[in-house]
């Protein structure tokens, strides 16, 4: 009948804000702390994680027979708290944007 098993395929991008200004802008206020001797960072934060024990897509080595003991469903009221992981990256002057990670 012509219907097969196909995954989504990302081609939708939302509405540009037509200004395009943000791009030099951002460009011109890293060349002047470059030149400054200023050091430039990205800052990149994921998504945020519940805390507690919950399942994720981590495994680690533990003794055989004795996995670690999460909840059944992730409900947020069973929840320490959330968590936001958060890296740190200098920009450095490299081609093509290279960047350094700076552990905190």
């Amino acid at each position: 009948m012509g219907y097969s098993m196909q995954l989504n395929q990302k081609t939708r991008e939302g509405r540009s804000t037509g200004t395009g200004t943000s791009v030099p802008l951002h460009h011109r206020q890293v060349a002047s702390f470059r030149n400054s001797g200023d050091p430039v960072l990205s800052v990149d934060a994921k998504k945020k994680e519940l805390v507690g024990p919950f399942k994720n897509g981590g495994r680690t080595w533990r003794p055989q027979g004795k996995p670690h003991r999460v909840n059944v469903h992730d409900f947020p009221s069973l929840a320490e708290g959330k968590a936001i992981t958060l890296r740190a990256y200098e920009i450095g002057d490299e081609p093509g944007g290279g960047q350094r990670r700076c552990d905190a």
